[in-house]
């Protein structure tokens, strides 16, 4: 008999709830109940329920926050929410925190009831879940059918000159349950971070696990079939009845969850798993794959051991540009004067940025090849050999492919950046150097003087008028009116992000 505890602020929808159902009759039974999230995380911990009713709006601690606590705790109860609150938002936020049901008050017995008979079903797959390596290890070395290996890959890849017709029929011979009015593929794969150790019976071995648990918890109750696509992903091809896309998208993530979670406990290691669109057509199932694997290619930005479905990654976000002109015109200027403290600085904002926004891993890459490119550049501007800083733009694009998160992209771009800067101060003439030096601290002490004027900066650094905006428009790629202008207005900026609101204010600081 499986225990429930109810977790909501309202004392007769407690009492309500618990005469609702015959629990008892339904093989369930109600250990506790609270009225606030403190007094149910109190009871949870000491009851260990099975099943947790949570309302999200509690006193002390919300339900969401309580099912936070109760992911850190890896308390194993499964959680339903029930909420008077229809928000879209709330069932994200549930969803990412391992909600298996999301019901709304009044609550129907009926859907109730469902719920709990899916979750007892859960329970008793990870009950049944045993990994036996031996049995693996016999397993991998017997071949897959392979005919249907060879249809589920042209099905994949869309390379098959079938007609609807003889794919159907070939489906069915081959005992495929994939003719469903509704299709949708998954695309499962082991984090780079855990395989770099491992040779290929290794990876085999591992893969072939992932694939067990996979048929245990997804396939198990679902029409589809799984197969490895030349990449070595796990595919998960799943078939549905006329249902709405967010009933199969409330179907599927839950099992998802609990691979993801089942691989986490019982492996030791960890898998990413993107979700494509659902489409009604045989041929489109090629369509569905492509966005998985786009999706899963997104775990660059919001990192590992994550469930990524495609529509959540906005098209919007495949056109924004992170590393504008001014960042790049900036790169160019720091890299100029060798203040690579100041390119980190500004690295980190351009990655911050891409962080804040989870832009597509393709843009990513795109921005990274940018910068180098910039640098590139600047090595041809100043006559230097690209040999000297160790920087070649095919040997760099290969590099960010083989590079799985964006941290490591990070770090590698800030290293082409000290290798250029390192490069271009054993090359560049110390004489001016010093004097432009003298002209950008003497801008930064004084650019709040509406007088400050060249001449004036001239004579503060000892060196002649001409000369020095001869320097300084060398070493900097700018003018000296044009820095003093471009400097007041980023000065302006950091006003303006710091909260401050009166334009004139602004301008009499700068």
């Amino acid at each position: 008999m499986l225990k429930v505890f109810i977790a909501d602020d309202e004392y007769y929808f407690r009492q309500a709830l618990k005469e609702s159902i015959d629990w008892t009759a339904n093989g369930f039974s109600i250990c506790g109940e609270a009225n606030n999230g403190d007094d149910a995380i109190s009871q949870i911990q000491t009851t260990k329920p099975d099943i947790i009713l949570l309302d999200i709006n509690m006193p002390m601690l919300n339900g969401l926050e309580v099912m936070q606590i109760i992911k850190e705790e890896k308390i194993r109860s499964k959680v339903i929410i029930i909420s008077g609150h229809d928000e879209f938002n709330y069932a994200l936020q549930a969803i990412e925190l391992g909600v298996h049901s999301f019901i709304l008050k009044p609550v129907n017995k009926i859907k109730l009831l469902r719920a709990l008979n899916e979750i007892r079903e859960l329970i008793n797959q990870e009950k049944n879940i045993s990994i036996e390596l031996d049995q693996l290890k016999e397993r991998i070395s017997q071949n897959q059918p392979l005919l249907r290996n060879q249809l589920l890959h042209m099905l994949l890849y869309g390379n098959s000159n079938l007609t609807q017709k003889m794919l159907a029929q070939k489906i069915k011979y081959l005992g495929i349950d994939l003719l469903m009015p509704k299709l949708l593929v998954v695309a499962v794969e082991i984090d780079a971070s855990n395989d770099q150790l491992w040779d290929e019976d290794e990876q085999a071995l591992w893969s072939q696990a992932v694939t067990e648990i996979i048929e245990h918890s997804v396939l198990d109750r679902n029409h589809g079939a799984i197969c490895a696509d030349n990449y070595g992903k796990i595919c998960i091809i799943l078939g549905f009845d006329h249902i709405s896309d967010e009933d199969i998208f409330a179907k599927v993530i839950p099992r998802l969850f609990q691979v993801r979670d089942t691989v986490a406990e019982h492996l030791n290691f960890t898998v990413t798993i993107g979700v494509g669109g659902i489409y009604s057509k045989l041929e489109d199932i090629k369509v569905s794959y492509n966005e998985a694997v786009n999706a899963l290619s997104n775990r660059i930005i919001v990192g590992d051991n994550k469930i990524i479905p495609f529509h959540a990654i906005s098209d919007s976000r495949l056109s924004e540009v992170y590393y504008t002109t001014a960042y790049r015109q900036q790169l160019l200027i720091e890299m100029r004067l060798c203040e690579i403290v100041r390119c980190y600085d500004l690295l980190d904002r351009i990655f911050g940025e891409i962080r804040l926004s989870c832009t597509s891993s393709a843009l990513l890459r795109i921005t990274c090849i940018d910068i180098i490119s910039t640098c590139l550049e600047l090595l041809a501007e100043m006559k230097m050999d690209a040999d000297d800083s160790g920087l070649d733009l095919i040997d760099a694009i290969q590099e960010l492919q083989k590079i799985h998160r964006i941290e490591d992209m990070e770090k590698y771009v800030k290293k082409k950046i000290e290798h250029i800067v390192e490069a271009i101060c054993r090359t560049k003439k110390a004489a001016s150097s010093i004097f432009v030096g003298k002209a950008l601290a003497y801008i930064h002490q004084n650019h709040t003087d509406p007088e400050l004027n060249l001449k004036e900066i001239a004579e503060n650094v000892f060196v002649n008028y001409g000369h020095l905006c001869y320097l300084f428009k060398r070493e900097t790629g700018v003018t000296m009116n044009d820095y003093i202008s471009d400097y007041r207005l980023s000065k302006a900026k950091e006003l303006i992000d710091n909260g401050h609101d009166y334009v004139l204010d602004i301008a009499n600081q700068v």
